[in-house]
């Protein structure tokens, strides 16, 4: 309830002063002993007063039993208070013989600045103890007895108070900068999680790149061993010393993936010593040895370069690579015998990529039949989209394929 009821929800006590603002479901010890020794001092004071012992009985258990609920329900408790008070001095025939109720009026007003918790409400029931003092004191209440001071009564009413709003204004601030270091430490828990989403999302993008990578290297050399056992398979009746040579390459091509292979494993283990007895990963330096095996291999290929080679960055001068690799076994393994040009044009902004193959025959069990996992130019694409490149695939209309592909030599640009 807004005028009297529990405040906001409190966490658990961080010290005393909190502990004391946080209203309880029912009067607890403290109230009770309160209770009872004003009610020990009002029975003290009723069998002294001039007045029938019955009158001052019921008077001071009205002026002490309020302090029960003065924590469950302050103003309530405070305006049976304030209003049996004012009748007790506007009705009695002579001033009391002591001081009751007046330190029951200043704890509940305490209570009410404490434990009321809309601050206008707060301030009504502050107001209406501060008014019954002086109303009482201009009736002549305590003037025969006590004599305290007009000012004296005001200032301890008002006091009373404020020292209650003060206090719970102090609980609340220390209840929020609890709630203030528990979203920070949500915020920060929230922050952890996001980072180790987003690390598990970046291990999971590098597994699809290895996983591009070893796709490139398996199917090129899978492709090259596949035609040259079928070359030597051909001709070891009739010519045994050239199938030796295409076993020879087969060999090799397959020593050499197994090297790339091994390459782009382990270099995701920094503690690998081997890896500085690795090759380096391969670029467009070394199209020319992948036209000539690829040559080897029985298919005619042609290399020509335009521009002024220069360095790349190595992300791209592999994609340039694979891009070349991808479409040299795609052509051998789609249009075999078919004749097969590379053009690189090394531009100064960008390096252009251009295969075509010619019409070839129709592909074998021996070089068609590796199986593929049509990753071919879906994964070409999406290597050249990477960088910010653009990358272009389609038939001829002799019946060849094209591939043309561009990648920038900045990879400032690469897409996220």
């Amino acid at each position: 309830m807004d005028d009297g009821g529990p405040g906001p929800p409190y966490g658990e006590p961080v010290d005393p002063v909190t502990a004391l603002a946080r209203p309880p479901a029912g009067p607890r010890r403290s109230e009770f002993l309160v209770t009872a020794g004003l009610l020990l001092w009002a029975v003290l004071e009723a069998v002294a007063a001039p007045r029938p012992l019955p009158l001052a009985l019921a008077l001071a258990a009205a002026w002490s039993l309020p302090t029960l609920w003065m924590r469950v329900a302050p103003l309530p408790s405070l305006a049976f208070l304030l209003g049996t008070f004012l009748v007790d001095a506007l009705l009695a025939g002579a001033p009391p013989a002591g001081a009751m109720p007046f330190p029951t009026v200043l704890l509940l007003t305490f209570a009410c600045g404490l434990w009321v918790r809309r601050t206008a409400v707060s301030v009504a029931g502050g107001m209406a103890a501060t008014a019954t003092v002086l109303v009482v004191q201009l009736f002549g209440y305590y003037t025969e007895t006590v004599g305290p001071q007009f000012a004296v009564a005001v200032f301890f009413v008002a006091g009373a108070w404020t020292a209650g709003r003060l206090l719970r204004r102090r609980a609340e601030d220390l209840v929020r900068a609890e709630q203030d270091r528990a979203r920070a430490s949500a915020l920060a828990d929230a922050a952890e999680r996001e980072a180790a989403t987003a690390a598990q999302e970046a291990v999971a993008r590098e597994r699809a790149a290895i996983a591009r990578e070893l796709h490139d290297v398996v199917a090129h050399a899978v492709s090259v061993v596949a035609v040259q056992a079928g070359a030597a398979e051909d001709l070891v009746g009739t010519d045994p010393e050239r199938a030796r040579l295409h076993i020879g390459h087969a060999r090799d091509g397959a020593r050499q993936a197994m090297v790339e292979m091994r390459r782009m494993l382990e270099v995701l283990d920094p503690y690998d010593e081997a890896r500085e007895d690795l090759a380096p990963l391969p670029g467009t330096g070394r199209i020319g040895d992948l036209v000539a095996a690829t040559r080897n291999a029985g298919t005619p290929v042609t290399l020509r370069e335009t521009g002024d080679a220069a360095p790349l960055p190595p992300a791209v001068d592999l994609a340039a690579y694979r891009v070349v690799q991808e479409s040299l076994t795609n052509a051998r393994r789609h249009a075999p015998g078919g004749a097969v040009t590379v053009l690189l044009d090394h531009g100064h902004d960008a390096i252009g990529i251009e295969i075509r193959n010619g019409p070839g025959g129709r592909p074998d069990p021996v070089s068609g039949g590796t199986g593929t996992t049509g990753r071919g130019l879906p994964g070409m694409a999406e290597r050249v989209r990477v960088f910010g490149g653009t990358l272009r695939a389609g038939p001829d209309d002799d019946g060849g394929f094209t591939v043309c592909a561009r990648l920038p030599r900045s990879t400032t640009a690469a897409a996220p």
